[in-house]
């Protein structure tokens, strides 16, 4: 039987003084806390700004854009004008973790777009009463 060499990297194989044991490890496509992230099992959801954008950007070009680059499809948007010099946009994401939207983070971050430098951050998770 021939495994696929994509499947035998997720597998790692140690043989040591007779015994022999099978560890799986993670893949590339799982996303996990990483290292010193506080993880809650209440926490579902993540928020990510946004800022830097034109006015005249509607939320589906947002949307097109950061799912382009593997973000997933974020839940609710909320404007923020500021001074009108860079408006910037408040994304929620209701079923996704902080620590996942970090990871993402990297990809967008200071990237040019719609002739502006775009900055996004991933906000830490509010504390509600």
């Amino acid at each position: 039987m021939r495994i696929p060499v994509a499947r035998l990297a997720a597998w790692s194989l140690k043989i040591g003084y007779g015994a022999l044991s099978v560890k799986r490890r993670p893949t590339i496509n799982e996303v996990r806390p990483m290292a010193g992230a506080i993880v809650s099992k209440e926490a579902d959801m993540g928020e990510l700004w946004v800022s830097n954008i034109q006015k005249e950007v509607s939320d589906d070009e947002i949307r097109k854009f950061l799912c382009g680059y593997g973000f997933p499809s974020f839940d609710w948007i909320q404007r923020i004008d500021g001074t009108g010099a860079s408006p910037a946009a408040l994304l929620g994401f209701d079923t996704v973790h902080g620590y996942a939207l970090r990871n993402l983070q990297p990809r967008v971050h200071n990237l040019f777009w719609k002739n502006r430098r775009v900055t996004v951050q991933v906000l830490p998770e509010r504390d509600e009463y």
